[in-house]
């Protein structure tokens, strides 16, 4: 409760959920989303409280952001989850986002890294691509990922348990958003 209440006066708007955002079921889940004030996108998941795109004005300018997530623990997906095809509901996603007039595109993706950076290979028109795990257990900590630019889309993937946060200044110059 803390981590959500906090993460929301830090101004999180939206996520895409991992198997551990389940861990306490349902409800907790529903709970922590309103405490964090955040809405959890994950545009190929059916479930409660999920949507698939929002469009945020920022600065003037209408900011799309579009969730996929693979929460799978075990093999299995969490409870009250359905999950359809991931390349297909992206597809749609990006197209809603392309139809409320997002003009800056951005892909949360709760996946293995791998298969993130093949979504956004087939799936182009996202400026920006931030990966999170879709799992995590242990106490280990992750190595920093270095950003890196797939196509036109930069990539961006922080290390698991909040040890450190990504920023991204965007400048946008001659009214261009790339």
């Amino acid at each position: 409760d803390t981590l959500a209440r906090s993460l929301g006066a830090a101004g999180l708007r939206a996520w895409a959920p991992g198997a551990n955002d389940w861990a306490g079921g349902a409800d907790t889940f529903a709970a922590l989303a309103s405490a964090a004030q955040a809405i959890p996108l994950a545009s190929n998941l059916r479930g409660p409280g999920l949507q698939p795109v929002r469009v945020f004005e920022v600065g003037g300018n209408k900011l799309g952001v579009a969730g996929v997530s693979l929460p799978l623990y075990q093999g299995n997906l969490p409870a009250g989850l359905s999950a359809l095809d991931t390349l297909k509901e992206l597809e749609q996603a990006k197209a809603a986002l392309d139809s409320q007039g997002a003009r800056l595109r951005i892909l949360l993706a709760a996946m293995p890294r791998g298969d993130a950076l093949r979504l956004i290979d087939r799936v182009p028109g996202f400026q920006l691509l931030v990966i999170g795990k879709p799992f995590d257990q242990g106490e280990s900590n992750d190595r920093p990922t270095p950003p890196e630019v797939v196509g036109k889309t930069l990539v961006v993937e922080a290390p698991n348990h909040l040890q450190a946060l990504g920023v991204v200044d965007l400048f946008v110059r001659d009214d261009k958003f790339e």
